[in-house]
């Protein structure tokens, strides 16, 4: 049994075609199951490219969301290999989230800001006078240290 970033079962099914071919698909479940995580490979650009041009390198077709190869079936072992290397990259495109990607970005610059000394202080809000608050990442302060 393989499972995935998400604890799931990865199923393949396979499929007998005539002149000893076979079909395997995940039936769609891949990248419904990543959509269910956050990640919409179709909403941006870089992702679809990201995933295209995986996909590609493993010769896999996607059709209405279901990846799927068919191969002779004495190339059955490496079709299946080809397939579940594509489903365990496409999983792993959930780090891809937006919320994933924010919280990358943020630890990088609260790493950078610290390795450069450079005085920061995280997710601080300001209330304006006309009653608005405003919440900030970072907010980076005119004085590297504290003045005494």
């Amino acid at each position: 049994m393989i499972l995935d970033n998400f604890n799931d079962e990865i199923t393949i099914y396979a499929i007998e075609l005539p002149n000893n071919k076979i079909k395997l698909t995940d039936h769609d479940w891949t990248l419904n199951n990543l959509e269910e995580h956050g990640v919409n490979i179709r909403r941006s650009k870089t992702r679809r490219k990201i995933f295209e041009n995986e996909v590609t390198s493993y010769g896999v077709v996607v059709s209405d969301d279901e990846l799927s190869l068919t191969a002779s079936k004495s190339k059955f072992t490496e079709a299946k290999h080809r397939l579940l290397q594509t489903i365990l990259f496409v999983n792993n495109m959930f780090m891809l989230s937006s919320t994933n990607t924010t919280k990358v970005f943020l630890d990088d610059l609260k790493i950078f800001f610290k390795t450069n000394n450079i005085r920061a202080t995280q997710s601080v809000s300001f209330l304006e006078n006309s009653g608005f608050s405003h919440k900030f990442d970072f907010l980076i302060s005119d004085f590297k240290d504290i003045p005494t």
